[in-house]
């Protein structure tokens, strides 16, 4: 029997936008056999080149597993998919002319605009995808398909883009490089001094991890969590356990790993084995993987990345920091004068314009809203009435995408639970 929006499951999605209880939650082996092992003990520039060493020999080790002739490589402005790139077309068994980047994103946003110049620098075909709608199939029709696909309530808008923006470089005999579990394995998110305690970390988690305003009364985010710590602290700190073991897992995963071919060094035991075990404190801000790429591959580390607030990494932190702040200014003001802005550093598109503005994308998911509000909803859950805020100028989109997705997930598994003597579906009726 398909699960209803009362259900404590999809509560939860309803709270962090997926089920952090999913199946897969908890440490993969993987990385709980690498946390287990001794921290490295060495010079920093030592520690540099042994990282460096580790992710040459975790895409050696994918090249081996996979054995494909052609390479597809999903660049984003940011570091981990242009390291890929980079150790990629170092090794001596790949050619350029056997790597095809692809970009997604819109106009004027980092991962648009700066994709497609490290490819240049690299010498390597690029592909962009441009998400915004008029542009990029959007359809209902669409994203049904893609919902049948998917065992469990995700993020159905990025699930889909990313399996349509691989579908459209599908190259015949190859493999696809993805970053997954690029940003935790080298401590994008690690301070230099963890939470002493797992409760204070489930607290940050739950409170870190509300994506949306919504929260069905009674919920209690803290059940999919487990009330004790995969491991020791001295072994992994808290929060990075929480983020590995459900939002990786949970949300991260099933959103950008597809079902067909694919390689994820990051996610490879020759990498986890040295990089979580690098101190902490060389972790932190990315620090010992940015000097270790800077070193190997300086030309494409050159070149400007979001995580460097669009400069080249070089510039200092304060130009970053000017950068940021106006970007966020301009970002409020359009919001108190209902002027619609998109920040550079925009993930997939503008979703707060899309669904206010005309287009397919709005179409989609204002029948996605008006089917789901036929539901039986769980009390202050009402997609009606925050369509309309949102129509109005309060933004909505997070609860929007989180909804629709509930809807597609309902409606296309509800669909496939009739029986396989169902006539197959065209379209749902009104």
């Amino acid at each position: 029997m398909t699960e209803t929006l009362h259900s404590p499951t999809l509560r939860d999605v309803l709270y962090y936008g997926y089920d952090p209880g999913c199946s897969d939650a908890g440490l993969p082996h993987a990385v709980e056999a690498a946390a287990r092992q001794d921290h490295l003990s060495a010079p920093y520039d030592s520690l540099v080149s042994t990282v460096q060493s580790a992710f040459q020999s975790a895409v050696d080790a994918e090249l081996r597993t996979h054995d494909a002739e052609r390479h597809v490589v999903p660049l984003s402005s940011g570091l981990d998919s242009r390291a890929i790139l980079a150790t990629l077309l170092d090794h001596p068994a790949v050619d350029r002319s056997d790597v095809q980047t692809v970009t997604f994103g819109t106009p004027g946003t980092w991962d648009f605009e700066l994709g497609p110049q490290v490819a240049d620098a690299a010498g390597v075909a690029n592909r962009t995808v441009d998400l915004r709608p008029g542009s990029f199939d959007w359809s209902i029709e669409s994203l049904r398909a893609f919902a049948r696909t998917q065992s469990r309530p995700i993020r159905m808008f990025e699930g889909y883009v990313n399996d349509a923006v691989s579908r459209a470089v599908d190259i015949e005999d190859a493999v696809h490089w993805i970053g997954y579990l690029g940003g935790p394995t080298t401590g994008k998110d690690i301070s230099e001094t963890p939470h002493d305690s797992w409760e204070a970390a489930v607290a940050e988690f739950v409170e870190h991890g509300h994506y949306t305003s919504l929260e069905p009364p009674g919920h209690e985010p803290r059940r999919a969590i487990p009330s004790e710590p995969y491991l020791p602290q001295s072994a992994m700190a808290f929060p990075n356990q929480l983020s590995f073991a459900h939002r990786q897992q949970c949300y991260i995963r099933p959103v950008v790993v597809g079902d067909g071919p694919c390689c994820t060094p990051f996610a490879h035991p020759e990498w986890l084995e040295v990089i979580l075990n690098v101190p902490r404190r060389h972790r932190a801000n990315r620090a010992v993987l940015t000097d270790a790429m800077v070193d190997s591959y300086p030309e494409l580390f050159a070149l400007p990345t979001d995580a460097s607030a669009g400069y080249p990494l070089s510039v200092g932190e304060s130009r970053r920091k000017i950068r940021r702040g106006g970007h966020l200014l301009i970002d409020s003001l359009a919001e108190t004068l209902g002027r619609s802005y998109t920040h550079p550093d925009t993930n997939y598109l503008n979703f707060a314009r899309a669904f206010r503005e005309a287009g397919e994308l709005r179409r989609t998911a204002e029948e996605l809203i008006e089917h789901l509000q036929e539901r039986e909803l769980p009390a202050g859950v009402n997609p009606g009435a925050i369509w309309e805020r949102h129509q109005d100028g309060s933004d909505r989109s997070r609860d929007i995408k989180v909804l629709c997705s509930l809807e597609l997930y309902l409606s296309e598994h509800e669909e496939a639970a009739v029986g396989a003597d169902s006539a197959p579906r065209q379209g749902r009726p009104s």
